[in-house]
């Protein structure tokens, strides 16, 4: 059974904006179109997912890399002082961590300031 598929046109984006979306689908080996289909289909999908679904591979991840709630907190804190630049060497190393932030912004969401990672790991886990 095939799905029916429409076409959707974006009105009023910047030529700098489409350029850029251009680069980044090529970096991911897809065309503008796939990318901002994706981009679509996945934004929609995550918005109908519970929390608990979405944040599960993070929190299996977390519990079977055997790292302590202030390894925790202090990767958070790094990511935290390093936001709007390259992603550390240590961000590079922990890929779940990558997960997170993407994962973070996908939802629209920012770490909580003045929350500790071992709060936040502490209250995902119950």
């Amino acid at each position: 059974m095939s799905m029916q598929t429409a076409t959707l046109e974006v009105k009023g984006l910047q030529f700098e904006t489409l350029t850029a979306l251009g680069e980044k689908a090529r970096e991911l080996g897809k065309s503008s179109e796939e990318y901002v289909r994706k981009l679509i289909e996945d934004d929609l999908a995550i918005g109908g997912m519970d929390s608990d679904v979405m944040l599960a591979p993070f929190r299996r991840q977390v519990e079977g890399s055997g790292i302590t709630d202030d390894e925790l907190d202090e990767l958070f804190m790094e990511a935290r002082r390093d936001n709007g630049h390259q992603q550390s060497a240590q961000l590079e190393t922990e890929p779940w961590l990558s997960q997170w932030h993407e994962l973070a912004e996908a939802m629209g969401r920012e770490w909580p300031i003045g929350q500790s990672a071992a709060d936040v790991i502490a209250k995902m886990r119950r």
